[in-house]
C-alpha cells in the first residue's frame, strides 16, 4: 500500500530546457503505459520511470508530473507481486525498494512496513546467495541489492550489511598487490574490472557508504586503502592517454586487457569521482590531488576513438558525460569541468535534434554486445541507463544535487 504526502512543492528556477523535458516527460509516460506492471525494474521499467517523472517535476515544479510518477511507482508495487520475479539492483525488486525508499527520503510517500519486512527477508537470502558465490556484480549480484539494505539502514538492514562485508572480504584476492576480486561475469579468464559498474571502484563505493554508516568502519576503511593499492598501481601516467584500462587479467601475469573509454559504467570519470568520495570520508588529501588529476586528464579527449562515445545516452554517451562532468565541478569548484559538462551536453542535444526530437531517441548498441536476444545497431530505447530518461537526468540542473544518482554510486 502506498501513502501519498501532500507537499507545497520544490522552489525550482525556472529551466532552459523546459520544452525538452516536458516533450521527453510526455515520450516516457506514454511508454510506461504500456509496460506490464511486473516491469518493475531501474534500467527500463516502471521504477527508472517513476524516478525519472519524479525528478523532472521537481526541476519544473510541476506537480502533475510527481503524481505521475508516483502512479507508476504504485503499479510497480503491485507488480512486485509477480511471478518469475527479478531480484537484482538494476532490473528487478531490490531497484523497487531504493526508489521506494528515496521517496519516503523526499517526503511524498510513507513506507508500508508490513510490506518492507517481506522484501527485506527475500532480499537478503538472495544476496547472501549472490556473494556466497562469488558474484559481487553491483548492477546484477549480490552488492547490488546491497544498496537497498544501506538505504534502509534500520538495524536488520545494518546487520545485513555487515554480513555482507564478511562475505565480499572471504573471496577477495589480498596480497602485495592489493585487494581485488575475480569477476564472475567478466570476458577474460581471471579478470579485475576496473569499472564503477561491475568491478572495483564500484566495491570501493559500496563500502565507503558503510564506512560513512558507521557499519563496521574500521574494516571498510582498511579494504578500500587495500584496493586503492591494487587499483592506483594500474593507472597510467603517460601523457596522450586515459589514466585506467577497463579490466586487468591476472591468468598470466597481471595485464591490462581493455582500453578505457569516457562513460559512467567504465572509465576516469567515474573512477575519479568515487576517489574523490573516499578522500574527503577518509580525509586523504594525495587521494584527492590524484583524483583531480585523473579527472582533468580526461578533459584532454574528445576524439571518438578514445571516448568511445557515439549517442547521448546516460551509461556512455554525452548525456552521462555531461553529468559527469558536473558532478566533478560540484565536486571541486573547478570551471574546466563546467566547461566540459556544457560541451557535451551541446553535443547530446544536437544530435537528439538531429533524430528528429525526443519522441525518436535512439541509442548505439554495438554488435559484440553479448547479450542473448539484445537488438544492437541505433535502436529506439527508453531506459534510465541507454536511453531516454538517463537522457533527462542529464538535462535537469538540479538533479546532480538531489541525490537518486545514490543508485548508481554516484551521491
Amino acid at each position: 500500500m502506498l501513502v501519498v504526502i501532500e507537499s507545497e512543492g520544490l522552489n525550482k528556477n525556472e529551466l532552459k530546457y523546459e520544452v525538452t523535458l516536458r516533450n521527453i516527460a510526455e515520450v516516457l509516460k506514454n511508454h510506461s503505459s504500456s509496460l506490464e506492471n511486473s516491469r518493475i525494474g531501474l534500467a527500463e521499467g516502471l521504477s527508472g520511470y517513476s524516478l525519472t517523472l519524479f525528478e523532472i517535476g521537481n526541476e519544473l515544479n510541476d506537480d502533475a508530473l510527481n503524481d505521475s510518477a508516483l502512479t507508476l511507482i504504485s503499479r510497480a508495487i503491485e507488480g512486485a507481486e509477480s511471478e518469475n520475479l527479478k531480484f537484482s539492483h538494476i532490473n528487478g525488486l531490490s531497484g523497487l525498494a531504493w526508489t521506494l525508499c528515496y521517496f519516503a527520503e523526499k517526503k511524498v510517500i510513507e513506507l508500508d512496513e508490513e510490506f518492507f519486512e517481506g522484501i527485506e527477508s527475500v532480499l537478503s537470502e538472495v544476496a547472501m546467495n549472490h556473494l556466497n558465490q562469488g558474484d559481487y556484480d553491483l548492477l546484477h549480484g549480490g552488492l547490488g541489492i546491497g544498496l537497498f539494505f544501506l538505504k534502509r539502514n534500520n538495524d536488520y538492514s545494518r546487520e545485513i550489511v555487515s554480513n555482507m562485508i564478511s562475505a565480499l572480504e572471504s573471496f577477495s584476492v589480498n596480497d602485495v598487490h592489493g585487494r581485488r576480486w575475480f569477476n564472475l561475469r567478466g570476458k577474460f579468464p581471471k579478470s579485475v574490472d576496473l569499472g564503477l559498474a561491475h568491478g572495483l571502484p564500484g566495491i570501493m563505493s559500496f563500502l565507503l557508504r558503510a564506512h560513512d554508516k558507521g557499519i563496521r568502519s574500521e574494516d571498510c576503511r582498511r579494504i578500500i586503502l587495500e584496493i586503492l593499492d591494487y587499483l592506483l598501481s594500474h593507472r597510467y601516467l603517460e601523457e596522450g592517454k586515459l589514466s585506467f584500462p577497463s579490466a586487468v587479467s591476472e591468468e598470466n601475469g597481471i595485464v591490462p586487457v581493455s582500453s578505457s573509454r569516457l562513460a559512467w559504467c567504465y572509465g576516469d570519470l567515474s573512477i575519479s569521482i568515487v576517489l574523490l568520495q573516499i578522500a574527503k570520508s577518509l580525509r586523504l588529501d594525495d587521494l584527492k590531488d590524484q583524483a583531480i588529476e585523473i579527472g582533468l586528464n580526461t578533459t584532454k579527449f574528445k576524439d571518438p576513438n578514445v571516448t568511445f562515445l557515439s549517442d547521448a545516452a546516460f551509461c556512455h554517451g554525452f548525456g552521462g558525460v555531461s553529468y559527469l562532468y558536473n558532478k566533478l565541478f560540484l565536486l571541486t569548484g573547478l570551471r574546466t569541468f563546467e566547461e566540459n559538462s556544457k560541451f557535451w551536453l551541446v553535443k547530446a542535444i544536437t544530435l537528439v535534434e538531429s533524430m528528429g526530437g525526443v519522441s525518436n531517441f535512439r541509442s548505439f548498441i554495438p554488435e559484440k554486445n553479448d547479450l542473448p536476444g539484445k537488438e544492437t545497431g541505433w535502436v529506439q530505447s527508453f531506459g534510465l541507463l541507454e536511453g531516454l530518461a538517463g537522457m533527462a537526468m542529464a538535462l535537469c540542473e538540479k538533479s546532480n544535487e538531489n541525490g537518486w544518482d545514490e543508485c548508481l554510486l554516484l551521491s
